[in-house]
């Protein structure tokens, strides 16, 4: 997660001193955080009535109410217990700090406040948050008790609880002096964590021949190489980039805390620490770890299943689709009246047999795209051909619907305009774009313009038809999406036409699809594609 990601996320900023609210606005300003203010413990509470943020920093020392009541009331609520909650204090009690994580806070701010520090401690919260989201989505509603699980477990590590049915976790300690190693390894290993320590940077990469920690801790100031450098070479190797690492250092200026944060360390803890705040640390970014892993993992068996969905779909499609152009067929050679002269009743019927059918072709047709597109299964066909063909034979399939609604026709083609790109699939986009300006224009013009630009081709159809709301213009080639109006309720598609299209034209033609629309004022939609596709034949 970067700072533009921080956009539309809400924060609820809980604090009596307007000093530090001004100074906390102003850090964080420009990350494009929703910041909500409130005074005081009961204000805050009464803000949480009107909105819902995605976190919440809660100073612990104000009047009437505070922090650790709020907290304490908050994580009671089944509605508001899953809001993570970012102490901030000037107390650098340890007692009281392992009350506000008992309490159920998920990390805390020592002021005065530190950019990097506040600007970390956030990031690291709204990611979790991020990683929850996406793992609820691919494991689906079943599988949610995992990540609950996953929660409590973490939870349990924090608080020292569960007892010996937890997993240690590895943490590697980089640290020349033993009597802090000692010291954290003595805390830790009361919350199952397992410490292997190492002394400078050959050490360090000799210990990850052996073993594969969860997270490690690396003091900046080493003999030798220093923490930074090891930092460095630990994230540019493809074994160790994805083991979190958390420095540790004396140094109090910010630009060395900024270049340890660039280097791609997650977290910094500054000496002297204390271990319940090395503890919640390393805590969170176990959590993180395990988050990404899970949902990895999730996403990984969701593209194999999503994958086997789309042959069987495509299988299946055959299938139906052959006993249908039997039907199409028979259909056809009753309405010749072979078999003698029709009723007027009779032409009715196979008039609304046959447009059914051709609607179900064109449905099972789509499904087969889509399904060839989603299993990587489109071939495409480099071919030399003239475009004005390809144009007018796309208007020919819609001839009968242009005449019924006497809508005028426009084309701008270069006559002699060569294209070495897969014919079938240019066809197939073209048409998906005029029969979409054909359904939603009742009267007017559709014009279709084609420009070469460098060394693309660039189609524009144009319609004086009803428009899209600016608002529904980002759902337009989305899968299965249909944006239908009162007035054109009664058009039957699939909603796969411009969705096919843009896979098409983006993933297999070499070029890219957009549109421009407003209501009321019909709209132009753009398709470009390359003009010399690379040979030999493309397989995707």
């Amino acid at each position: 997660m970067n700072e533009k990601e921080f956009a539309g996320k809400t924060l609820l900023l809980v604090d009596d001193r307007p000093e530090n609210l001004d100074l906390l606005i102003s850090l964080l300003e420009k990350y494009n955080i929703n910041i909500i203010v409130a005074t005081s413990g009961e204000q805050g509470l009464e803000r949480l009535q009107h909105t819902r943020p995605d976190i919440i920093l809660l100073d612990i020392m104000m009047p009437g109410i505070d922090g650790y009541e709020v907290c304490r009331r908050l994580k009671e609520s089944d509605e508001y217990s899953q809001i993570p909650i970012i102490l901030m204090s000037a107390l650098d009690d340890p007692v009281d700090k392992v009350k506000g994580l008992e309490l159920g806070a998920v990390d805390y701010i020592t002021k005065p406040y530190k950019v990097e520090e506040v600007f970390a401690r956030i990031k690291n919260q709204l990611y979790i948050l991020d990683l929850k989201e996406q793992l609820r989505i691919a494991k689906e509603p079943q599988k949610e008790q995992a990540t609950e699980q996953t929660e409590l477990s973490t939870q349990n590590e924090v608080l020292g609880l569960g007892g010996t049915e937890i997993k240690a976790r590895t943490v590697l300690f980089v640290e020349d002096q033993p009597e802090a190693r000692h010291l954290l390894e003595n805390f830790l290993n009361k919350y199952y964590y397992r410490l292997y320590f190492a002394k400078n940077c050959n050490e360090t990469f000799q210990r990850l021949m052996e073993i594969k920690p969860d997270i490690i801790l690396l003091d900046v100031r080493l003999p030798g190489i220093d923490g930074f450098e090891v930092c460095r070479r630990l994230k540019e190797s493809d074994d160790y980039k994805h083991i979190p690492v958390i420095f540790i250092t004396a140094l109090d200026d910010s630009a060395d805390t900024v270049k340890g944060l660039e280097l791609g360390a997650v977290d910094y803890i500054t000496k002297p620490y204390n271990n319940e705040e090395v503890l919640a640390r390393i805590s969170t970014q176990i959590k993180i770890s395990r988050l990404m892993q899970e949902t990895e993992r999730a996403n990984i068996q969701l593209k194999e299943l999503d994958h086997l969905k789309s042959l069987f779909i495509a299988s299946m499609s055959h299938e139906f689709r052959t006993p249908l152009n039997a039907i199409i067929g028979f259909n056809g050679l009753l309405s010749k009246e072979l078999k003698g002269k029709l009723t007027a009743n009779q032409e009715e019927y196979f008039e609304r047999s046959r447009n059914a059918s051709q609607h179900l072709l064109l449905l099972i047709n789509d499904i087969i795209d889509v399904s060839k597109i989603e299993a990587g299964a489109i071939e495409v066909y480099p071919e030399t051909f003239i475009l004005i063909d390809v144009v007018k034979e796309a208007l020919s399939v819609l001839q009968t619907e242009i005449d019924t609604k006497s809508l005028e026709v426009k084309i701008s083609v270069p006559p002699e305009l060569k294209v070495l790109n897969d014919r079938r699939r240019v066809l197939q986009c073209l048409l998906n774009y005029l029969a979409n300006a054909v359904k939603f224009t009742d009267t007017g013009t559709i014009s279709l313009l084609v420009r070469e630009l460098d060394d693309q081709i660039e189609v524009v159809v144009k319609d004086t038809g009803i428009g899209i709301h600016e608002d529904n213009l980002s759902k337009l080639f989305q899968y299965f999406e249909r944006l239908s109006t009162v007035a054109h309720v009664k058009e039957m598609g699939t909603g796969l036409g411009l969705y096919i299209t843009k896979k098409l034209a983006t993933d297999f033609l070499g070029g890219s699809v957009a549109v421009e629309s407003q209501l009321g004022s019909g709209s132009r939609f753009f398709l470009r594609f390359s003009k010399k596709l690379p040979l030999p034949m493309k397989k995707i």
